[in-house]
């Protein structure tokens, strides 16, 4: 008898799935479904730059400007110190800024802005109010686009500008830049100096930032933070903050090696562990590790929004976080830090001399999926961590 050996397909998907069976994350785990929407950017960014081709000439010395920066919280603060350049470098003008929901009452502080508004962003769904309640000047001088919102071209349409900017050239110039870094051919580019770019100012060199020129924070919000009854409660501590994120479950640390390196640490000295965040997620895995630890530690989730919180940092003495919003706010407010990172482009670097980074991957990760069969965040072990403690906080 004759024996036929038919050749399977290839079905990768397959190859993946037996790969993690005897992961607790699985395929649908391994995709940041979430991310995948700023693909609806580039078709719409493209179309923008189309339309608004004849007004692509920058123009001098504008009187009046309009800034859309829709970005998500992370995004947004590292393009802070761009943004502050660019608005001291045009002092003189009226600067009004579009900013996502949740850092409308940060952007509120930054100082040189005449008013700020709000819109969704390109990940949510849009809304026909966001245009209807806009308070816009009916016309500016200049429109600098640093990241789109749901509704750009309904907000365009309403207003009269001379000239127009966006990120599109300097975001493809970021694409071939992740290509040729994956190969080993260049130095990823940091999005710092992205945002830089987009501004229209290249090879400008970064000094160091400081809080007190970026915002104009009141005398009033500043007392209402010092009297913050978190600060009396952890008196005389060393007060460590804990963020241990939201959204894509690949970019978490196992909540088991979170309650080990808090019992270890707590062993070793007068620590209190603050936990911050604004999410579900922050939440319940707060209650899983307190539940876990036979002393108190202390929540600031959903306590305190993005501007509390920036102005809350520098009273505390470490943060140690994963990839997210709470890490460059503490990057911003130049507190010692630890981050922990996991897949996505590493061009989120810290631009201060305090952040120190854990990172463990060995390929080329994304910000869209990881088929490994173990995740480069188990490869942070507790005492890598309790290491970097020790150096930040004996010194």
């Amino acid at each position: 008898m004759i024996e036929l050996k038919i050749k399977k397909p290839n079905r990768p998907h397959l190859i993946y799935r037996d790969k993690l069976r005897d992961s607790k994350l699985y395929m649908k785990d391994r995709i940041n479904y979430g991310y995948f929407n700023i693909f609806k950017e580039f078709p719409l960014l493209i179309r923008v730059n189309a339309l608004y081709a004849n007004k692509s000439k920058p123009i001098e010395n504008p009187k009046s400007i309009l800034i859309i920066n829709t970005s998500l919280i992370g995004d947004f603060v590292v393009s802070l110190p761009a943004l502050s350049y660019f608005i001291d470098k045009h002092n003189g003008a009226k600067i009004d800024m579009v900013v996502a929901p949740p850092l409308l009452d940060l952007s509120k502080s930054i100082k040189g802005l005449n008013k700020v508004l709000t819109m969704k962003t390109i990940f949510n769904k849009p809304d026909a109010r966001d245009i209807a309640y806009l308070d816009l000047s009916p016309e500016y001088d200049y429109v600098l686009i640093m990241r789109l919102p749901n509704k750009i071209l309904q907000l365009l349409n309403r207003i009269e500008f001379k000239s127009i900017r966006t990120y599109l050239g300097t975001y493809l110039k970021l694409g071939m830049n992740m290509f040729g870094a994956a190969a080993g051919k260049e130095h990823l580019k940091q999005l710092t100096e992205v945002n830089f770019e987009i501004v229209g100012e290249e090879n400008l060199n970064i000094n160091k930032l400081e809080l007190n020129k970026m915002f104009d924070f009141s005398a009033q919000d500043l007392d209402n933070i010092k009297s913050h009854s978190i600060f009396k409660q952890t008196e005389n501590t060393k007060r460590i903050v804990i963020h241990t994120g939201s959204g894509w479950e690949i970019k978490f640390w196992n909540n088991k090696k979170w309650i080990e390196l808090i019992k270890k640490l707590h062993s070793e000295d007068n620590y209190s562990f603050i936990f911050v965040g604004s999410g579900e997620q922050e939440e319940k895995s707060f209650k899983e590790i307190s539940a876990a630890l036979d002393f108190p530690v202390y929540s600031l989730i959903k306590k305190m929004n993005i501007k509390s919180l920036l102005m809350a940092l520098p009273f505390f003495d470490l943060f140690i976080g994963i990839d997210s919003g709470p890490r460059h706010l503490a990057h911003l407010a130049n507190l010692k830090s630890i981050s922990l990172l996991g897949p996505g482009p590493k061009s989120f670097e810290p631009i201060n001399e305090n952040a120190t980074i854990l990172d463990k991957s060995k390929c080329a990760c994304t910000n869209l999926v990881c088929f490994m069969n173990y995740t480069c965040m188990d490869l942070i072990e507790i005492e890598h961590v309790i290491e970097e403690v020790r150096k930040k906080l004996e010194r």
